[in-house]
This record gives structure tokens, sequence and C-alpha cells, in this order.
């Protein structure tokens, strides 16, 4: 932001750099561009609606006012980031009531859950630490595939291990390679997905491994529940451009 207001000379100035600047962001992850578009457009537009107020209010001189116009926006991206996290609670806390709905009417008041997911997802965490700590006489197996050739599915082990200190006896982890998959998917009760894109259809995109561990689950048990774990940023509107799909060096492969 401060690189910004220091480039430009004027105010539509600093509005264009801003604009370039979300465009390079959304373009760095094609999967994922239609959240962090949405994302990016609501700060936009925020940022707009403060320009114009300051126009009417009499800040023509760009140059003497850059202080202000930075920490006025710097305060917007600081407030799309506080509302980004209520959005997760809030999801979390919309899973803990769907797996206790799902214990009275599918398990008989059972609480004992084993949990797939896989890659990283921070929707995914707080949904895991939530249930635990909303229901304390769940206990969980939740089961991680490593997610090669990143291993992102280690990084979120390690962080659920972490942030589950306190709940020590109730809930186990597992990493297990992602050729385990027919095993990891034995008796599951749930697969937990992310999503980088949702289709106005409906069809979810996510980490490479995804839609094997649905299918898997679902071959060994059809009473297993597939349940993305996904905030409204991530759907695609209607007039939305097909899904461009990510081109990754191959060396990641050959060093993993």
């Amino acid at each position: 932001m401060q690189d910004a207001a220091s480039l430009a000379s004027n105010n539509k100035e600093f509005w264009m750099l801003l604009v370039y600047a979300a465009r390079c962001v959304s373009d760095a992850r094609p999967s994922l561009r239609a959240a962090v578009a949405s994302c990016l457009l609501r700060t936009l537009e925020r940022v707009q609606g403060d320009q114009k107020r300051w126009t009417r209010a009499g800040w023509t001189d760009f140059t003497a006012s850059k202080t202000e116009y930075t920490v006025s926006a710097s305060k917007v991206i600081e407030t799309i980031r506080e509302e980004r996290q209520t959005t997760i609670s809030c999801l979390s806390d919309h899973f803990t009531n769907y797996v206790g709905d799902y214990m009275d009417v599918k398990r008989n008041g059972r609480t004992d859950f084993r949990i797939l997911t896989l890659s990283n997802s921070s929707s995914i965490r707080l949904a895991v630490i939530s249930l635990l700590k909303k229901h304390p006489d769940i206990t969980i197996q939740l089961l991680i595939l490593e997610s090669r050739p990143r291993c992102e599915g280690a990084d979120m082990a390690a962080f659920i291990h972490e942030h589950t200190d306190v709940y020590k006896g109730r809930i186990s982890i597992m990493l297990m390679p992602d050729c385990a998959l027919a095993t990891a998917t034995k008796d599951v009760d749930f697969v937990l997905l992310g999503a980088d894109r949702i289709s106005h259809e409906g069809n979810v995109s996510n980490k490479l491994g995804s839609l094997a561990a649905a299918m898997c689950a679902k071959q060994q048990n059809r009473n297993v529940e597939v349940v993305v774990i996904n905030d409204i940023d991530k759907i695609a509107g209607t007039s939305a451009t097909e899904e461009e799909l990510e081109v990754h060096p191959s060396s990641e492969l050959s060093r993993a």
C-alpha cells in the first residue's frame, strides 16, 4: 500500500496501481482465481467508496494526503481480513452443528469418528478444532494424506497437533502416504475436503487426489459423508470463465 502511494502522483494513479496489484495477485494462482478475485473486488469496491468520500470532503491534494489515503486503504484490507476469519469461524460452527445432527440421526448417539482429509485447508483445521471444543464427548481418529509433492498434509497434521494439546486423549492424528488411500478410506465416517473453486453448477475443484478419496470412500462405504467446507467467495458466478488448470514445474516431483 505504501509502495503504491509513493509511486502515485495523484488519486487516479493510486487507484490504477491498486487495481494492477490486485490483478497480479488474482492471476498468481489460476485455480484460486474465483475466490481471490471475489475478495479483492470487495476490497477495491470499499477503497473506491472511501476515495469518493475523500473527494466530496475536499481532499483533492493527493500529495499532501498520501498518509491518510494509505492508512484508510490499509484499514479496509484489515477489515476484510477480519471478516474472512469470521466467515471461517461460522463455517466451523455450521460443521459442528451438522455433526451433532448426524450423531443423533445416523449414529444413535455414538461419539467416536474416523475422519479422512488431505492437503492443508484452514477451514478444515478450524472445523476439526471446533468440533473437539464444542462437543466434549466426541473422540476423533483423523487420517491425513500427505498430499505430495509439497506434502501439505504434513503441515496440516503439525498444525492440528500443536493446537489440540488441550484435547489430548480425544484425538489421534495419523499421517498416511497417498498410495495408502484404499486403506485410509476404510471405515471412515467423513471425508472432509476444502475447495479451490466451485462452479455455479456445483462442481468442486480441489487438491489432486480429492476425487479419488471421495470415490474410494464411497466404494467401501456408501454411508460415508463427503463434506466440502467452503465459503461463498470460492463459488464462481454464472458469467465466470472456465477454470484454468495450473501447470507446475516438473522439479516439484523430481525433488519430492
